[in-house]
C-alpha cells in the first residue's frame, strides 16, 4: 500500500475502546423506532464512500464506548468526515484505506474491532533504514516504543487540559496533587503537568508504555508535561526528576470500565 501505516495512524478520527453503556435496557426499549431514512443509512456499505464509512464508525462508537462519548451520533460522523477530508488532502487517507478499516468496523465485537485496527507495519517500513534526532537533554524517552494506537482521535489542545480541575474527568492520581501536579483524562487521553518555582522538573524518563508519536513529553522552564493515550490495556511508568529528588508515576487501565483512579505518584518505584 502506498501509505506507510505508522504515518497514517496519526490523523484517524475514530475511537474504539470498550466501555459500559450508560443507558438501561428500558431506555433502549422506549426509544423511538428508526425512520426509513435512518434504516437506509444503516444499510449503506461503509466501504463505498467516506460518508458511509463515518456513519458506520459513529455507530460503533455509540455501541462500544458510551461512557466516554461526548458528541451525538451525527456530530461524531461529521467530525470523522472532516478528518477524512483533511487526511485526503495530505495523502494520508484513500479508498484502499477506507475499505480496509470498513472491514474492521464490521467485526462482531468491540474487542475484535480494536484488534483488527491495531497498526501493522508494512514491509517497506520494516526494511527501511531509520534515523532519529537527538533527544532533548531535559527529558528522556527510554522505554521500548509501542505502536501508535490505530483509530485514536486527536488529543485536545493543551489549554483544554489546563482549564480542567485537578483530577477532573476521572483523572485521579493519588500523590500527584501533593507534588503540585495536575492530572486530567479527557476521552482517550491522559495529561499530567508538574513543576513550579518551588519544585522544578529536570528530567522525565518513561521506561514503560510509551507510544511512538502519541506519547508526548515536554519540559519548559522547569514545568514538565506528559500527554499519552489512555485506553484499556494502558500500562505506563515514568520517572520524574525534580530538583529535590525523584518521583515515580504509573498510569494503568488493566481491564473493565475506565477506572476513576488511573494511576499513582510516589517516591518509590
Amino acid at each position: 500500500m502506498a501509505i506507510v501505516r505508522t504515518e497514517r495512524t496519526i490523523l484517524f478520527a475514530i475511537v474504539l475502546a470498550a466501555g459500559c453503556d450508560d443507558a438501561s435496557p428500558t431506555d433502549r426499549s422506549s426509544a423511538p423506532a428508526p425512520s426509513s431514512s435512518a434504516s437506509a443509512t444503516a444499510a449503506r456499505d461503509p466501504a463505498s464512500s467516506d460518508e458511509a464509512y463515518c456513519e458506520k464508525f459513529a455507530a460503533r462508537i455509540q455501541e462500544c464506548m458510551p461512557l466516554t462519548r461526548e458528541r451525538t451520533l451525527e456530530q461524531e460522523a461529521e467530525r470523522c468526515l472532516a478528518g477524512r477530508k483533511v487526511a485526503r488532502s495530505i495523502g494520508q487517507w484513500n479508498d484502499d484505506e477506507r475499505r480496509e478499516l470498513a472491514r474492521c468496523l464490521a467485526m462482531p465485537s468491540c474487542d475484535e474491532v480494536t484488534e483488527c485496527m491495531k497498526p501493522k507495519p508494512s514491509a517497506a517500513a520494516s526494511s527501511a533504514p531509520t534515523t532519529s534526532a537527538p533527544a532533548p537533554t531535559s527529558s528522556v524517552d527510554s522505554a521500548p516504543v509501542l505502536d501508535d494506537i490505530r483509530g485514536l482521535p486527536h488529543a485536545h489542545p493543551e489549554r483544554t487540559y489546563v482549564a480542567q480541575e485537578e483530577g477532573g474527568l476521572s483523572g485521579f492520581v493519588p500523590g500527584a496533587k501533593e507534588l503540585g501536579c495536575k492530572t486530567i483524562v479527557i476521552e482517550s487521553w491522559f495529561w499530567v503537568r508538574c513543576g513550579n518555582d518551588e519544585r522544578r522538573v529536570q528530567r522525565i524518563d518513561i521506561d514503560k508504555g510509551k507510544h511512538q508519536t502519541q506519547t508526548q513529553v515536554k519540559i519548559e522552564n522547569g514545568v514538565g508535561t506528559i500527554l499519552t493515550p489512555f485506553v484499556k490495556g494502558t500500562d505506563l511508568r515514568a520517572k520524574w526528576t525534580f530538583d529535590d529528588g525523584e518521583r515515580w508515576q504509573t498510569l494503568t487501565w488493566p481491564a473493565g470500565p475506565r477506572p476513576r483512579q488511573v494511576g499513582t505518584m510516589s517516591d518509590r518505584p
